[in-house]
């Protein structure tokens, strides 16, 4: 069961979509091979955020504020 103040609305959900083309289209035009790992957390925590409406940053930094 989730928390209802931890999903995302809608429009911040479409709003997602723009980082997240721009991070995999650099990781693409770079090479999956040539990309630091690093890289991929915020790019698969996007996907995620997108895809589920539950965003990760927010659940990390509300936790780390309690």
């Amino acid at each position: 069961m989730t928390c209802p103040t931890l999903k995302i609305s809608n429009e911040m959900r479409l709003w997602f979509i723009g980082p997240i083309i721009m991070l995999w289209m650099g990781i693409y035009l770079t090479g999956f091979d040539l990309v630091h790992w690093l890289i991929y957390i915020p790019s698969v925590f996007a996907v995620f955020a997108f895809v589920t409406g539950l965003c990760p940053g927010m659940f990390l930094i509300r936790n780390m504020l309690k």
